[in-house]
């Protein structure tokens, strides 16, 4: 009897337990997760991301460093922040397996998650180039709910900033990054933007926000764009900013990036924006992802 009734406790303890898991399941809010720094899936020195490390990445390489070939984070082997002749020399050793390869990581933010909260982003028609990023700045027009999801992911949907005469268009965002910890092992920030505008062969071109010098820097050439839709990245390591990258990042962890477009009374329109951030800290997924309702 004394048996019969402890399987039969243990039966009502495993039936409660299994009960209030279904709960907790069913009455949680709806969450996702944030994204932390995650494994790129590729090696400091994979240049054509084939999952190995051979002398046709070394000719691209080659290419990187004569800039016949457009720059590429993942080129950046000693992982100090740009790409030279010394990248080539890890490169050499690496195909020789005398020297083992790095893994890149990568942390990507957009505005398909934390939109208006974490992330923010407003647009402004500019009569000349701004001297401080819009939270010392007025005029700017903050996105609403409908504007964040036109640039949230590459789809029908677009943010549209009509031209004025004389002026540049522009759209400024700020983006709350995890990776303060790791900033100084950080090899590459880049800005991706995804659009076109609405006068072919129009000048467009991004800028950080520098939290030392107090000034924008203009993250690598004028980009030509035109009116049908185009993804045009730049990187940071591929301009040579070394490992500088606490400059760009605040101590809360905002980075201010600014894409404008310098042809004047020119529409600006934007399907998509996204910052990424490169590094070899395997200590760097901060944080670890955690739920946000």
């Amino acid at each position: 009897m004394g048996t019969k009734r402890k399987k039969l406790t243990i039966g009502v303890f495993i039936a409660l337990a299994v009960t209030l898991s279904l709960l907790l399941v069913f009455t949680l809010p709806i969450a996702t997760l944030q994204a932390a720094t995650q494994d790129s899936g590729y090696d400091y020195g994979d240049l054509n991301r084939i999952g190995g490390i051979t002398t046709a990445d070394r000719g691209w390489l080659n290419q990187m460093i004569l800039l016949t070939r457009a720059g590429d984070p993942i080129a950046d082997v000693n992982m100090d922040g740009r790409i030279t002749t010394a990248d080539r020399g890890l490169l050499n050793q690496i195909i020789l397996l005398t020297r083992t390869p790095v893994s890149m990581w990568q942390a990507a933010y957009d505005f398909s998650t934390g939109a208006g909260t974490r992330h923010l982003a407003k647009s402004k028609s500019l009569a000349s180039m701004p001297t401080s990023n819009f939270s010392n700045d007025s005029g700017w027009t903050d996105f609403i709910t409908q504007n964040y999801s036109d640039v949230a992911a590459v789809d029908a949907a677009a943010f549209t900033l009509a031209g004025v005469g004389g002026n540049m268009s522009a759209v400024q965002c700020r983006f709350d990054i995890d990776e303060k910890p790791c900033t100084a092992n950080l090899t590459s920030m880049d800005v991706q933007v995804v659009g076109n505008v609405s006068t072919n062969s129009s000048t467009m071109q991004y800028w950080v926000w520098n939290f030392t010098s107090g000034a924008w820097v203009k993250m690598g050439t004028d980009i030509t764009i035109g009116t049908t839709e185009a993804t045009n990245t730049k990187y940071s390591a591929a301009e040579s900013w070394q490992k500088t990258l606490t400059n760009y990042i605040a101590t809360d962890g905002s980075v201010y990036v600014l894409v404008i477009i310098t042809t004047t009374g020119v529409d600006l329109t934007i399907d998509y924006i996204k910052l990424t951030l490169e590094t070899g800290d395997t200590t760097c997924p901060y944080p670890t992802p955690s739920i946000t309702p």
